[in-house]
């Protein structure tokens, strides 16, 4: 699970940022805010987050001063404030974005998406071999979105380069499900066995919306969904990998 906090001195855009991120990208953890320096930093190395949304003015000094205390943070940091001008500052801190007050909405979906790649980008992963007539491929499983049960034979579907790639493989889903990484893949359904970590949100009736542009109904005529018998320990495992 992708956890997030807020640093940042007014409550309403603390509260306007999380109802925004729990509408639209509902798999994010939020692991809390601060308003202070002090409070700031003691927050980030407790709950050690993927990503940091950061006002350039708390209460009692420059947000910026927290990144200088901070050299190993490694995750993806968002820069918001009301003064234009703190752009470049922003940069030179390492943002990987800057959201000028009051927040846009498109701006910020941006903004997310990009931190969500970086994070991705970040995440300690492992080679997986996968064995096909032509010989073998090794793959990251972080470029794995899903894997799609075909009878006997299995999808994958690879996110590389910003496009979503198929490779047919002719062994079983459980066989590759034995040798994948758990977190993050997730048997969601009898067909699929999904890389949680490209879940924006959860919808009605469990369905799945994802972080990237990627169609599965029109690739298999079918919605992403958590099948019914497995929602509640989905519910249980998610909680679990936060």
């Amino acid at each position: 699970m992708i956890r997030y906090v807020i640093l940042e001195d007014e409550d309403d855009q603390v509260e306007v940022l999380n109802m925004y991120i729990n509408r639209y990208h509902n798999a994010l953890q939020f692991a809390g805010s601060a308003k202070t320096i002090q409070k700031a930093i003691d927050l980030i190395q407790s709950e050690k987050p993927d990503i940091i949304f950061l006002d350039v003015h708390l209460e009692d000094g420059s947000g910026f001063e927290i990144i200088q205390q901070l050299q190993g943070f490694q995750g993806a940091l968002l820069v918001f404030t009301a003064f234009e001008d703190q752009a470049l500052n922003a940069y030179r801190h390492n943002a990987i974005d800057f959201i000028e007050k009051p927040i846009n909405r498109k701006e910020l979906e941006i903004a997310i998406n990009k931190a969500l790649k970086l994070v991705r980008e970040k995440t300690q992963s492992k080679a997986f071999i996968l064995s096909l007539a032509e010989g073998k491929r090794i793959l990251d499983e972080n470029e794995i979105i899903l894997l799609c049960a075909n009878g006997s034979a299995t999808t994958f579907y690879i996110y590389k380069n910003s496009k979503v790639e198929e490779i047919f493989s002719g062994y079983s889903l459980g066989k590759h499900e034995e040798k994948l990484s758990s977190p993050p893949f997730y048997r969601i359904h009898d067909k699929y066995l999904l890389n949680t970590n490209y879940i924006a949100r959860i919808g009605i009736e469990h369905s799945i919306i994802l972080n990237i542009e990627f169609d599965i109904e029109k690739k298999t005529g079918k919605s992403l969904h958590v099948s019914q018998q497995r929602v509640k320990d989905f519910n249980e495992w998610m909680q679990l990998k936060k």
